[in-house]
């Protein structure tokens, strides 16, 4: 769950920016009708989901928070190995859960500091009912 904070038109574009619980900040591109169809406005409460797999994680470090995008902190929960890849679960700073994928042999383990990407294009937006 979040709130619409700001809606900026480029051209047939709209980007538009969600806080989060805690207060973190997620931008979703979509398109002008999109927008329309859905009635966006600022303080409009709308879910935001992605695939997993358009999310990645890595390590978090000092120089994640500095022009990342779509950039959300928190702390691995799990973390599943696998040849293609590491399924990681985690808990973010404001309490919600997210799941990314890191490059196979990441060493994340439970506990672990992350920081999960995603594209703004990779964010859709849904209406609360």
């Amino acid at each position: 769950p979040c709130k619409v904070l700001a809606l900026d038109l480029q051209g047939q574009i709209v980007r538009v920016r969600l806080q989060l619980a805690g207060g973190a900040v997620l931008v979703s591109r979509i398109t002008v009708e999109s927008a329309e169809l859905l009635g966006l406005r600022e303080a409009l409460p709308v879910l935001a989901l992605c695939k997993a797999t358009a999310v990645s994680a890595n390590r978090a470090t000092a120089l994640d928070a500095v022009g990342a995008g779509n950039l959300l902190l928190g702390r691995a929960t799990r973390v599943a190995r696998g040849q293609s890849g590491d399924e990681v679960a985690a808990q973010l700073d404001g309490g919600l859960q997210m799941v990314g994928f890191a490059k196979a042999a990441s060493g994340l383990r439970s506990g672990s500091r992350v920081a999960m990407t995603v594209e703004e294009l990779a964010v859709v937006i849904a209406l609360v009912d």
